[in-house]
């Protein structure tokens, strides 16, 4: 049975009064003036009319299928390079009172300076905001960073490092061993810290303070083997790197 005319051009007034409107939803205003028409109809109808294809909604699908992101892994020789050569980056969900929120972190591989910071979702937004605090939080330059092939990682956290000019290096897929350094400093903010908060509420600005108040912890008094028993901040110091940010005391 085919569709009759006077419900045809009742379609393409509807959808070109607003082209973000769905098959779904024509369906219902359809049904509120008392015609009854499928959503595979409704869909052949504006497939048929040019003008009523969300031409805006096309160029933007079709801009993101073009936008690649090399997965480019980084050389071994970075990781004990010098301070700011590679910084690995991972993500851990953080369950407080039954409510989950999402552990960014960042660890420099030669002078296992750390960085935390927690967020409501685990998006590539949240990723892009995490970059602009970790470098700010660095006492020195940035140059690459290295993480997994999580979706956080991906879209504005990417273009973010673009925008620094900073290199984004990728593991393999399910490799996190590649990432070892971040992983092994993920179990140390969460053994060794967070799982010893009693007093943590499920407030987003009271979980950011503490891990400020971690990230001062782990920089300036806890001890690490690798670092020959020094904290991070004293190895740095021993360093006396060229790429320090003059006048920048880590962040804190």
């Amino acid at each position: 049975m085919s569709t009759s005319i006077e419900i045809i051009r009742t379609v393409i007034l509807i959808r070109k009064n607003n082209l973000e409107m769905s098959k779904y939803e024509i369906k219902e205003e359809l049904k509120r003036k008392n015609i009854s028409l499928g959503t595979s109809s409704i869909q052949k109808i504006i497939n048929r009319n040019p003008s009523l294809l969300n031409t805006q909604h096309i160029k933007k699908l079709k801009s993101r299928k073009k936008r690649h992101i090399a997965r480019i892994k980084a050389g071994s020789e970075l990781k004990d390079k010098y301070p700011g050569a590679l910084v690995q980056v991972g993500t851990k969900h953080l369950y407080i009172l039954g409510k989950r929120f999402y552990l960014f972190t960042a660890i420099d591989c030669k002078s296992r300076i750390g960085f935390v910071s927690v967020y409501l979702t685990g998006s590539s937004l949240s990723g892009a905001e995490f970059l602009k605090e970790m470098v700010t939080f660095s006492p020195f330059k940035i140059e690459a960073i290295q993480t997994d092939n999580g979706s956080e990682y991906l879209l504005n956290f990417h273009k973010k490092c673009e925008e620094l000019g900073i290199k984004h290096f990728f593991t393999d897929p399910r490799c996190p061993k590649q990432n070892g350094r971040v992983e092994r400093f993920i179990q140390t903010a969460t053994y060794e810290f967070f799982n010893w908060q009693d007093d943590l509420v499920d407030e987003i600005l009271m979980i950011k303070e503490k891990c400020l108040e971690f990230n001062l912890m782990y920089n300036t008094k806890r001890y690490h083997q690798a670092l020959g028993y020094k904290t991070p901040f004293e190895y740095l110091e021993e360093l006396k790197c060229s790429n320090l940010v003059k006048g920048k005391v880590y962040g804190i």
